[in-house]
């Protein structure tokens, strides 16, 4: 698997479910543009997770605009009624950001704290040779 950054529309309100354990899960398809105008959108099914899940459900709804960050999957099955195979792209434990203005009543979603830097040691010298000519 490897990481992708999506950026697009939800296709549909977003559908949650609770495990057993009681961590929230959403689901949604999401509506991915490509560059050439004319293009039919790209759809990519997505699976959020914990606090994320909580995020998209207070404040996602169809239509959302959102930046999608997560591990990419390829996803197939038989179709009920015709047995053919179906496959699709998932996006799965995904990070979600909404692009919508807050006057639309979103919320910018939350967002880790960055690493901080080990600060140097207050009697930091520099580990260098002065003899070196360059």
């Amino acid at each position: 698997m490897f990481n992708a950054t999506l950026t697009g529309n939800l296709g549909r309100d977003p559908e949650f479910q609770t495990t057993q354990s009681g961590q929230m899960v959403a689901k949604f398809s999401l509506a991915v543009r490509q560059q050439k105008k004319d293009a039919p959108a790209f759809w990519v099914k997505v699976e959020v997770w914990g606090k994320q899940a909580e995020y998209v459900a207070n404040y996602l709804k169809k239509g959302a605009s959102v930046c999608v960050t997560g591990q990419v999957a390829e996803e197939s099955w038989n179709d009920k009624t015709t047995g053919e195979l179906k496959k699709a792209v998932v996006v799965k434990n995904a990070s979600v950001e909404s692009w919508q203005a807050r006057a639309e009543g979103a919320a910018p979603a939350p967002t880790p704290a960055p690493a901080r830097a080990a600060a140097a040691p207050a009697s930091y010298e520099p580990d260098y040779d002065d003899s070196v000519p360059f």
